[in-house]
């Protein structure tokens, strides 16, 4: 049986000659998953596989609960970079438990030992990448939501980036604006402000405008243009890119942007496009951030539906009368 460091060196040497093909990349990943699950993890095999699994955002439960067991059981003795990289890792795929006492108790432990080692950015994505997981640390956000910290953010951003045609604070506040939507959308009994708002006005997430097609199946399905607005922005800067509105009956009502014409009795459905950007590698598993905006949407009091790009792709009339099908099953559903 092939180790984790030679399974892990193979899948790399095929990323880095540029060969993708599913059918061969697929099966060594899932025997990757099924050879970490069989015993515990050292820290060569996390070196090892930390880089496959950022490249190709694969997501396997038990490989993901494997690695969870490392960072868990040997946080006394993982270098930060790792540390840095497991918790990037489980952001990006959405990997998250219900109950994670130990799995924030590693974060918190890791953090305190590491926190004189890292430059401001990195406390800022490493809390940002620890709330993305739902572990909520309130000594850990407290650290980056005060003026001290933010003051020294500004001082390294000052001191480290220039870029005479790009704002050299956008990456800081992308960063910032995710962290602060999520504590103040899923803690909201930490009672932290929204900060981010002047930014989000000033860098509206991009407009989603519907291509000529979907924008036709969307009218068949939902009995004409009236119904339905694309290109929606929501609360906290989060786009959508199909908004319609279903009385109690599940029928459609006139799209409309005021909110006082809305009874607490009509579903506001979200419609979200997903291509492969948007989910984890080989599958429709919506990676972390989709995750999340679908769970904020909810909260924000939205019925959302996840439609993956290559569903409703047509050729014809007779696959565009199964994609108007599918399509409205999931909206009135």
């Amino acid at each position: 049986m092939q180790s984790i460091i030679q399974l892990s060196k193979h899948l790399m040497g095929l990323w880095r000659g540029d060969i993708r093909e599913h059918t061969l990349i697929v099966p060594i990943l899932e025997h990757l998953a099924c050879v970490a699950s069989d015993h515990p993890l050292n820290l060569l095999d996390v070196r090892a596989v930390i880089p496959t699994l950022l490249v190709f955002e694969y997501y396997h439960p038990d490989l993901c609960n494997a690695l969870e067991d490392y960072f868990i059981h040997a946080a006394d003795g993982i270098p930060l970079r790792v540390f840095q990289n497991i918790l990037k890792i489980f952001a990006v795929v959405g990997h998250a438990r219900v109950d994670n006492q130990a799995l924030v108790a590693a974060c918190r432990a890791g953090f305190e030992r590491y926190r004189d080692a890292m430059n401001a950015l990195e406390v800022l994505q490493l809390v940002r990448d620890i709330c993305e997981i739902q572990c909520y640390p309130e000594d850990l956000i407290n650290c980056v939501f005060n003026s001290e910290f933010l003051e020294q953010l500004h001082q390294f951003v000052e001191a480290n980036y220039y870029d005479r045609y790009y704002d050299r604070y956008h990456r800081v506040n992308q960063t910032l604006t995710v962290l602060n939507r999520i504590v103040v959308l899923d803690c909201p009994e930490l009672r932290l402000p929204w900060i981010q708002d002047q930014y989000c006005r000033k860098f509206r997430t991009k407009e989603f405008n519907l291509s000529p097609l979907n924008k036709q199946l969307f009218t068949e399905v939902l009995g004409g243009s009236q119904y339905f607005q694309e290109g929606v922005r929501a609360p906290y800067n989060y786009g959508i890119a199909v908004e319609c509105c279903l009385d109690a009956n599940k029928s459609l009502l006139r799209w409309t942007r005021r909110p006082a014409e809305r009874s607490d009795s009509h579903e506001r459905v979200a419609v979200l496009l997903l291509d492969q950007r948007h989910m984890c590698y080989n599958s429709h598993r919506p990676k972390g951030r989709v995750q999340i905006k679908r769970r904020h949407l909810e909260l924000l009091g939205y019925r959302v539906v996840h439609v993956p790009q290559s569903e409703i792709q047509y050729d014809d009339e007779t696959s565009k009368s199964a994609k108007v099908d599918y399509l409205s099953n999931l909206i009135f559903g």
